[in-house]
This record gives C-alpha cells, sequence and structure tokens, in this order.
C-alpha cells in the first residue's frame, strides 16, 4: 500500500475532524428536534403539569397514556403560594397500602415510627405564579390515596372516576360534592373536604359518618380546669355530626314556632272573652235603656186612665225616679 504523504495525512485528518463535527452536529440536531416533539404532551392540558409526571413516571410527556396514569395509586398535589410551585407525588401499590395503614395507626395514637417510605414515591415540582387549575386530574382514575391542596378544578366531576378511593383529602374550591357520589361506601374510609365552599351536603349523606366538613385545632382546658395554650387539640366534624346539629337546629325552630303560635292563639282567646264581655256590658246597658222607656210609656197609660202618678225621666242615664 502506498504511503501517505504528509499532505495527504493532513487532509485525512481534517475529513475525520469534519466527518465527526458533523455527526455531533446531526446527533445534537436530532436530539434537540426529539425533545421539542416529545416534550409536549396530547393527552394533559396543562404541559407543566406533563413535565413533572414526565420525570416521576419516567416518559417523555408526548409518551405519557391514560393507562400509565390509571396505574397510579397514590397522587399528592400541593400549591405553595409563597414559593410559587406546586409539588407533584405519585406512587404504586407498596406506598398506597403501607400509607392507608399508617393514617390509620396515627389516628389510634399508635406508634409508627418504624414505618418508612424511602424509594416508594417519585416527587417533581413546577413552577406556578399563581394556583394552577388542574382537570388532568380524571385521568387518575386508579388512585386509592388522594391528598390535593390549593390547586383548582373547574368542579367535583374530574373526581368521579375515582372509584376505588380509600383515603381522600381535597381542598380545591368546590362547591358542590355530586363527583363523589359513586365512592363505594364499604372501602372509602375518610373523604375530608374541608376547606372548601359547599353549601349542599345532601349527596354524600350516604356516607355521612366518613365525609369530614371541617377541620380545626382548639384548646381544650385541662381536668383543674387550666388552659395551655401551647397544647392544641386537632378535631374534625363529620357530615353525621353536621346533620344533627342542623336536625336539633330545626326542632328546635319548631318548638319555638309552635310555642309562638299557642301565644298568639291565646292572645286572640283573651281578646275575643274581651269583645264578648263588652258586647254583653253593651246589650246589658241597652237592656236597660229599653226597660226604662217601656216604664214611662206604662206611667203615662195610667196617667191617661185616670192615675196619679208623677214621673220624673233622667235623660242623662236612662234611669226614672216615682215623685
Amino acid at each position: 500500500m502506498a504511503q501517505l504523504s504528509g499532505t495527504q495525512k493532513k487532509q485525512q485528518k481534517t475529513f475525520i475532524a469534519l466527518l465527526v463535527a458533523i455527526v455531533v452536529v446531526v446527533v445534537a440536531i436530532a436530539y434537540v428536534l426529539f425533545g421539542a416533539l416529545t416534550s409536549k404532551s396530547s393527552l394533559l392540558d396543562n404541559q407543566d403539569f406533563a413535565a413533572a409526571l414526565s420525570e416521576n413516571l419516567g416518559k417523555a410527556p408526548a409518551f405519557i397514556k391514560e393507562e400509565d396514569l390509571a396505574a397510579v395509586r397514590y397522587l399528592g398535589l400541593f400549591y405553595d403560594a409563597d414559593g410559587k410551585q406546586v409539588q407533584v407525588m405519585t406512587a404504586g401499590d407498596d406506598f398506597a397500602s403501607m400509607y392507608i395503614e399508617y393514617m390509620e395507626k396515627t389516628e389510634a395514637e399508635e406508634d409508627v415510627s418504624s414505618y418508612d417510605f424511602t424509594g416508594l414515591y417519585k416527587s417533581a415540582a413546577f413552577d406556578a405564579k399563581e394556583a394552577p387549575r388542574l382537570d388532568d386530574l380524571k385521568y387518575f382514575t386508579g388512585v386509592q390515596v388522594i391528598e390535593v391542596s390549593g390547586i383548582t378544578v373547574s368542579d367535583s366531576s374530574v373526581f368521579a372516576g375515582m372509584k376505588s378511593l380509600v383515603l381522600a383529602s381535597v381542598s380545591c374550591g368546590l362547591t358542590e360534592v355530586n363527583g363523589f357520589t359513586g365512592l363505594n361506601a364499604d372501602t372509602l374510609k375518610k373523604l375530608t373536604l374541608s376547606g372548601n365552599a359547599i353549601e349542599d351536603w345532601s349527596a354524600l349523606n350516604y356516607i355521612e359518618d366518613k365525609v369530614i366538613v371541617s377541620a380545626y385545632y382548639t384548646v381544650e382546658p385541662g381536668e383543674d380546669g387550666t388552659v395551655d395554650f401551647n397544647n392544641f387539640v386537632y378535631k374534625e366534624k363529620t357530615l353525621a355530626e353536621q346533620n344533627a346539629e342542623a336536625a336539633a337546629a330545626a326542632e328546635a325552630s319548631d318548638e319555638e314556632n309552635s310555642d309562638e303560635t299557642e301565644s298568639e292563639a291565646d292572645a286572640d282567646a283573651d281578646t275575643d272573652e274581651t269583645d264578648t264581655a263588652v258586647d254583653a256590658d253593651a246589650a246589658a246597658d241597652e237592656n236597660a235603656d229599653t226597660d226604662a222607656v217601656a216604664e214611662v210609656v206604662e206611667d203615662a197609660d195610667a196617667a191617661l186612665t185616670g192615675e196619679d202618678v208623677d214621673v220624673n225621666l233622667d235623660l242623662t242615664d236612662g234611669t226614672e225616679t216615682d215623685k
């Protein structure tokens, strides 16, 4: 084989370098194009939410499908108004089962120090100047545990497909609860809806003992009557308790209205008796006047027949005096 001259070797090296550079540029362009083409989700409306889910699920937003979201068993969405960020947490069956057990023991005030959730969930975040509207929640139809705080949704219909809920804490500006009417009363343990603006809760009366309508901290006095303002107690009110309070208030109102009605009836009766007495007095006076006139007539007849009768008629009160 002929030996390459120095010039040829130099040209060969230049060609190889150019070829490598072209390949690098092509790969870079392909990478950019691929990223651009796959960075948008055709399924989800909120692309920031899609990007966060992409990190958690390990696939590009463009490749996220409904079945991927339906496979999520735990979903946590928390908007930090101060930090202007939305935290997105997702997990599978292992985390959901352990978390349900953890929450049950926590409420029972049992020891939960042995629980370790490390590596069982994924977390990502995205920036948001204000609380985002995430109607994309409707795709998470397989969740068993959902915790939502600070974000907004159009209405409760986004939760209608979540038939497998066991634990739910939802605070996102809801004004009605129709989307929760399909929940399984046998498997649901707690549905916390405090922090919303709901007025009509009647659709959830079938699970009223499992629905939390309000939650708050209060200070309770000790056995000796003293109050420790550093010892706050967490309280929850169920829909069953709220319904019982409303029923008691309605009953008290009915009794008050009944008492008022009876008082009015008694007052009317007293008025009728008074009117009757007045009428009787008036009738008596009228009868007295009639008798007086009749007596005068009789005396006049007697005088005409020759009887000597002197009659003095007092016209002031309708009485007569014989002289």
